[in-house]
């Protein structure tokens, strides 16, 4: 084995050789043994073991880092991803293991629904094998729309009203009145009303991607019912009357069966009416008097009166009659009698009629003599 120092002292010997060569072509020779020889005592030396040959070999390349872009997206969106690729490497895009068409270091994506989807990429690379990275990116759509409103369809002035709905988790509420924006994202509103008529209710489900179509409920406000007929008027006959129960919107029943905010009269006697609405009901009744001229026959619904002047015709075919009672406009009682055929009527102006019948009622006219 050649030790160091002796492959040191054939290095000096072979130079001094070297530099007293005067010959070229004798040189030359020599300069190739003595490479040669050097070659042979290097490939047996011991020193080859302490030297490091560098490899011109490009090293392998990097696995790519993390595929980078945003994780969540609103659907309609277009969004851009990137990755560090490295050279020498060709590249292939993925989204749910499906090839995109493009080779760059960047993709835009356009959602056009929403979900869960992976974009993966894949490298190619001369001196490795294949390099993979991906993220998951979740694709939110608007919410559905909320489900229909549940409460009052009909509330009354001043009072609150509650109303609910059900949304799609990771959303929240807009809930409006009459177009105006309330203060809560709740799914129930708790509204006080200061206004009557007709008001709309909405309720939208809003999340970061955006507003879904609105569910809407139409509420009529209602006044506390209030009834007044007014006093107790009296027409001439052959006029009618109209009575209106007022409180528009609500419900009517009148004691002649008709059931609409206001009818028209012509025959004497006591008109009643219940109006009711999602407040209160409230009833008024009024009673109405036909004053009947001489010469003219009056046939109410129950009672028939004929002025004849001096003498008057009281009839009910329909109810027993007990008593007549006729008053004048002072508060006399001018004639109290049991029913009969005719009455003579003394004296000259207005007079009130009573007929009292056997179930406890009194039918009431009005008539003159001689004629207002």
């Amino acid at each position: 084995m050649v030790n160091n120092h002796t492959f040191t002292n054939y290095l000096s010997n072979a130079g001094n050789m070297i530099d007293h060569c005067r010959n070229k072509t004798r040189c030359s020779l020599f300069i190739v043994v003595m490479l040669m020889l050097l070659s042979n005592f290097l490939m047996a030396s011991s020193i080859v073991e302490d030297i490091f040959l560098t490899d011109t070999i490009p090293p392998p390349p990097d696995v790519p880092g993390i595929v980078s872009g945003p994780a969540q997206a609103c659907q309609g969106e277009t969004m851009v991803y990137s990755a560090d690729i490295p050279i020498g490497c060709e590249t292939q895009w993925f989204i749910d293991g499906i090839l995109q068409n493009t080779s760059a270091d960047t993709m835009e994506v356009y959602w056009y629904e929403s979900g869960i989807f992976i974009i993966s990429i894949e490298l190619t690379c001369d001196t490795t094998g294949n390099a993979n990275s991906f993220l998951s990116v979740q694709v939110v759509g608007s919410p559905d729309a909320p489900a229909p409103i549940e409460g009052d369809t009909a509330a009354c002035n001043l009072t609150e009203s509650t109303y609910s709905t059900v949304i799609m988790d990771g959303s929240w509420c807009q809930w409006k009145v009459d177009g105006l924006v309330q203060d809560t994202d709740s799914t129930i509103l708790v509204y006080y009303w200061t206004g009557l008529g007709l008001h709309v209710v909405e309720v939208s489900a809003v999340n970061n991607c955006g507003l879904s179509e609105p569910a809407l409920q139409n509420v009529t406000v209602n006044e506390w019912p209030m009834v007044e007929l007014g006093n107790d008027p009296t027409i001439l006959y052959g006029q009618s009357l109209v009575l209106d129960a007022g409180n528009p919107g609500s419900a009517y029943d009148w004691s002649t069966g008709e059931i609409t905010q206001t009818i028209e009269v012509s025959t004497a006697g006591e008109y009643k009416v219940v109006v009711s609405n999602a407040c209160d009901k409230a009833e008024d009744s009024i009673f109405v008097d036909v004053l009947v001229g001489v010469d003219e026959k009056y046939t109410g619904t129950e009672l028939y009166v004929q002025n004849l002047g001096d003498i008057i015709k009281i009839e009910a075919p329909l109810t027993e009659i007990t008593r007549i009672e006729i008053w004048d406009l002072q508060g006399r009682l001018i004639i109290d009698s049991p029913p009969k055929s005719s009455y003579f009527l003394p004296g000259k102006g207005l007079f009130i009629i009573h007929a009292l019948t056997r179930d406890h009622r009194v039918l009431k006219t009005k008539l003159s003599k001689p004629p207002l």
